[in-house]
């Protein structure tokens, strides 16, 4: 994106709109939470009020933060998904038979399936990034 013709207020709004936008639109294939959608525009604004004059220096560093912070967020997300869906799953082999649980084995083969799905997403995630 080449901008040096802008004024720098313009210049500063146009490129973080830009890049905090691209971050979203990427973040989308991995399914972020409203909240997570919501801070990254509150950020944005934040951000453009205090960005001057090092507009790319600045913005480089605002990238790197925000791939860190959105990467943190996923992790946090997808651990807490695992952690309760794997007390529900504790709660139910309680009240079946043994003979169910062979049945939940093979359940739980399904899910590591996901998993790797989920990891190829945040693959291609930093791959477009």
């Amino acid at each position: 994106m080449h901008c040096s013709i802008l004024p720098e207020t313009v210049y500063n709004s146009a490129v973080i709109v830009w890049d905090v936008c691209g971050i979203v639109d990427n973040v989308s294939r991995l399914r972020p939470t409203r909240s997570l959608l919501k801070l990254l525009i509150s950020l944005n604004s934040w951000i453009g009020a205090f960005v001057t004059q090092r507009v790319m220096c600045c913005l480089i560093s605002t990238r790197i933060l925000l791939r860190l912070f959105i990467y943190l967020h996923v992790l946090v997300e997808r651990w807490w998904h695992n952690k309760v869906s794997d007390d529900d799953d504790d709660v139910d082999d309680d009240d079946d038979d043994d003979d169910d649980d062979d049945d939940d084995d093979d359940d739980n083969d399904d899910d590591d399936d996901d998993d790797d799905d989920d990891d190829n997403q945040l693959i291609l995630f930093y791959s477009i990034v």
